[in-house]
Formats: C-alpha cells, structure tokens, sequence
C-alpha cells in the first residue's frame, strides 16, 4: 500500500515539474514578436520634425518686396575730359513706373559753377529676386545751371539734360552707373551739345 501511494505521488510530482519546464520555456525561450513589430508600435515622427528645416522654406528673413515705390537719397561722381564733379542725388522710383529726381552736382573747388537737374524718370525692371533688383532708368529734365565767367561774375542758364543709367539695388543700398548728356539751352544740336559724362552714384534707399 505504501509503495502504491509513493508511486503516485512521485509520478505526479514528475507531471508537475514537466508542466512547468514548457510554461517556463514558452514564457523566456520564445520571442514574443520581432524588430518590425516593435518599429511598428513607436512613433519616429519626432525625427522627421527635428530634421525638418526650420520655416518651412527657402525665406530670407530679410527679403524686400521691390514692387513697391521707394526713395532714395545718395552721393554722385561725375567724370569726363574736361572736369570731376561731384554732387548729392535723391529721388523716387517705381518698378516699370514713373518717379521723379533731383540732383545737386558742382565742381572740385565748389567755385566754377552749380547744377541743379530736376529730372522725371521712367525704370523698366530687368531681374528681381529676393536679394536684389536691377532697373534700366532714363531721366529727362531741365538742368539750372550757375557758372563762373571770366569777369568772376555768375551767369544763368537752363539746358536739358539726358541721364540714362543702370541701377542695382541690394537691400538699402542703391548703386547706379550711367552717362548725363547735357544739351546748352535746350537746343538740340551738336553744336550746342556738351560732351558726356559718366556717373557713378550710391545711395540709400527708405
């Protein structure tokens, strides 16, 4: 009886100790999922944002909107055979539009004679991006002009001035490179015409 109940006992612990080398074995011994499933369950988008360029786009911060009319406020070199002038400029201009000028140009010596050019100007847009502009600018005007005679004593006279030029605005900053032909009391003709000179001019633009 004794041997009996010792049998069964250890055939049921032996049962016991079975069951649970395959719960222990199903529990550690086998993966529960793989490497894509455990990609698939977390959230990578928090990559996508820390690489992605801050704004959006390819912005400056610092673009101008060249559409608009602006004025602009400068110095100016007048250059040719007989002289080098210098002077101040300012004026308004408009992409492919109509503006206005000014120009104060005199001589070395602030003795041999003063210009006063009140031009209107026209500006045909060549290129525009978000760093710069370039225009094509014509002026046509009268010129007041004060010069010394021989006598020391000061004349007057009023003449038509052609000021063609190229300008170049980056940002503020407005640089232009043309020639000012200048006809003697309005008269047209090539005996009355000054010989021309080209300028250079650099301003600042508001």
């Amino acid at each position: 009886m004794k041997k009996s109940i010792l049998i069964a006992i250890f055939a049921v612990a032996l049962g016991i100790n079975t069951n649970a080398q395959v719960v222990i074995s199903n529990d550690f011994g086998t993966p529960v999922g793989n490497a894509d499933d455990l990609n698939s369950d977390v959230n990578w988008s928090w990559n996508d944002d820390y690489h992605r360029q801050r704004g959006g786009s390819n912005v400056y911060e610092d673009d101008y909107d060249y559409d608009d009319p602006y004025f602009y406020v400068g110095a100016s070199w007048y250059l040719n055979k007989a002289t080098n002038s210098f002077g101040i400029n300012g004026g308004y201009q408009r992409w492919n539009n109509f503006g206005g000028e000014l120009n104060v140009m005199t001589d070395q010596s602030f003795q041999a004679f003063y210009d006063f050019n009140l031009g209107v100007n026209w500006s045909f847009g060549l290129w525009k991006t978000g760093s710069s502009m370039g225009m094509l600018t014509f002026a046509i005007g009268p010129s007041f002009f004060m010069y010394k005679a021989e006598d020391d004593s000061y004349k007057n006279q009023v003449d038509f001035v052609v000021d063609p030029r190229l300008v170049v605005r980056v940002n503020h900053i407005l640089i232009s490179a043309g020639y000012q032909q200048r006809f003697y009391k309005f008269k047209l003709t090539k005996e009355n015409t000054a010989d021309p000179m080209f300028h250079l001019g650099l301003a600042y633009c508001f």
